[in-house]
Parts: C-alpha cells; structure tokens; sequence
C-alpha cells in the first residue's frame, strides 16, 4: 500500500468509507468497510493521522454501547439483590405477597429492618408516606405525604393496585 497521509472514516451503523490521499493530495483509498473490518484494515495501515466523520449516527453507536454496558450493570446488581434476597428469610417470606417480586421485597426488607418497631400497619405505612397527612384541616383531603422513600412507596403502591386488579379479575372459590 502506498504511503498515506490523512484518512478520513465516514462513521455509519453498517458500512464505513475510507478515504486516504498521499502526500500530494491525490486519492489513494476509496473504499467501503464493514464493521467487523474496519479494525483490521486501520492494524496494516502505518502510522497516519485519521479524521473521523462525528455525525449522528456516531453519536447512535456510541449510546448503544453505553446502553449494553448500562444493561449489563443492572444485570449484575439485580443477580447480586436476587442473591441477598434468596439468603434473607424476611425477603422469601416477603416475596410470597403477589405483585412482590425480588427486588421490592430486597428493598422492602432492607429497609425495615426491625417490623416489630411500628405498633400497627397504619405506624409502618405512614413511615413509608402511604397515609395523608394530618394537619388539623377540619376534614379536607390532603395528597400523601413524601416521607420516606420514594421508589419502595411507589413500587408498593403499583404493587397494590396489581394485586387488587388481579384478585379481583381472579376471583377465590
């Protein structure tokens, strides 16, 4: 191959093109690479500076691959949570609710650590901020309060407008 100076890549989600000149500026590379090619073909090539076309579709790429890297995280966080979970006998016991699944019982169970601190169900809900707030308002109705933590009292929240659904499409003999 010819002595090249600039190349240029021409980044696509399929086909790459490749165009090299040489010292004076002449067309020396014209061509069309596959994905899986272009690593190969830049590994022969000497030492030269290479300009790379940033257009959208090298942004596309770039947020697919930090999509599966995402991806593969929450893969490995959520077999770590199972694994806590499977150890945990507050967590089985919890997992057995309908609509419970491992990760709401895991943050469930993490979280109250100690069930028998709260006198009644009304005590544990509202330390979730799943009760109205009481501020003496003559009996007018007031939005939930946002104590607590947010995700496990909207997943408990969800859970409990599944269940309902699904008791009452499946009704019990």
């Amino acid at each position: 191959m010819e002595q090249v100076t600039p190349v240029g890549l021409d980044l696509a989600k399929k086909v790459f093109q490749v165009h090299a000149v040489d010292a004076a500026g002449a067309p020396v590379v014209r061509r069309a690479l596959r994905r899986r090619q272009v690593l190969s073909y830049f590994a022969k090539l000497p030492r030269c500076l290479v300009g790379i076309e940033a257009c959208a579709t090298a942004h596309y790429w770039t947020i697919v691959e930090s999509l599966r890297g995402l991806e593969q995280r929450i893969e490995r966080v959520e077999k770590q949570i199972v694994g806590w979970g499977r150890g945990n006998a507050t967590c089985r016991h919890l997992i057995t609710i309908p609509g419970y699944g491992p990760i709401l019982s895991t943050a469930m169970a993490a979280m109250v650590v100690d069930p028998a601190a709260f006198t009644s169900a009304r005590h544990f809900s509202a330390s979730l901020g799943m009760v109205p707030r009481q501020d003496g308002t003559g009996g007018k109705s007031l939005p939930l309060r946002r104590r607590g933590s947010s995700s496990v009292r909207s997943a408990s929240a969800a859970t409990a407008i599944c269940a309902g659904c699904w008791s009452t499409a499946c009704p019990r003999a």
